[in-house]
């Protein structure tokens, strides 16, 4: 029952991310079922991880950050 609920977590997680994606016009394409986006920003391309939040730019990995708000601030 806990590894279904999880699962169910980690889909919505993964829709709504995309819904806020497609809804702010940001090009992406989708890796691993959507546990993996790359996402096109303003600075290059972003790893992006919707289950767990966390995202960073790959041409500078120092500038990474937690959440999708602030990676559409990116």
């Amino acid at each position: 029952m806990i590894k279904q609920n999880q699962g169910v977590k980690m889909n919505d997680k993964i829709l709504k991310s995309l819904e806020m994606l497609d809804k702010n016009d940001i090009m992406y394409e989708v890796k691993n079922d959507g546990i993996h986006l790359i996402v096109e920003g303003n600075d290059g391309f972003i790893d992006y991880y919707p289950t767990t939040g966390n995202w960073k730019v790959r041409d500078n990995l120092d500038d990474s950050d937690f959440g999708i708000r602030k990676l559409n601030e990116n």
